[in-house]
């Protein structure tokens, strides 16, 4: 019995504080999670996956976080105000020289959540190669969400971004090169 109770209040609690309990950014197709970018527990999960995966792959100068497609600014602030003051983010494409660093999805099932985020091998190379990693995650009730696990995978990520003809492209070119199909194995 007190189980039970223990359980309906923790429930409770989760609905309260906007937790979600089953995610996929983007749609995956076909199946009942939601998929709204700019839920607060989705961008709580961004932002601790980017931390984490960039104590992994430190980006020591200024980038640019592309997010999710349908992102609104206000949950791009939110998140990359999270990341220190070297973390930007524009619906236009960033200049050549800049490091761009990718969340391409987002998975919450729960208390437990994946986060699948690109970044540049090599900070002194922004334009490729790139390294796709995916930060695991777990949400307790007094710390929140924290990252106990980042995995680099060996699968190659596209080398090449495409030109980007006029401004009004950028975003959708942005959104190409994070979003795309599975690239090949680099050769």
């Amino acid at each position: 019995m007190m189980r039970c109770l223990h359980g309906s209040a923790l429930a409770v609690l989760a609905a309260l504080a906007g937790c979600a309990a089953y995610v996929n950014v983007p749609d995956q197709g076909g199946d009942i999670a939601m998929h709204n970018p700019n839920l607060p527990t989705v961008g709580e999960v961004e932002a601790e996956s980017l931390r984490a995966v960039l104590m992994t792959r430190p980006i020591n100068r200024q980038f640019q976080v592309v997010l999710p497609p349908g992102t609104r600014p206000a949950q791009y602030v939110a998140v990359t105000s999270q990341l220190g003051e070297q973390a930007t983010w524009s619906f236009k494409a960033p200049p050549e020289e800049m490091p761009t660093v990718w969340v391409r999805q987002v998975r919450i099932r729960g208390g437990s959540a994946e986060v699948d985020v690109v970044v540049p091998d090599d900070p002194s190379r922004p334009t490729g190669p790139f390294k796709l990693m995916t930060a695991r995650l777990k949400w307790s009730a007094f710390g929140g969400w924290r990252t106990h696990r980042v995995r680099s995978w060996r699968t190659g990520v596209r080398d090449t971004l495409p030109a980007v003809a006029s401004e009004e492209r950028a975003a959708e070119s942005i959104v190409t090169r994070a979003m795309g199909p599975e690239p090949a194995e680099r050769e």
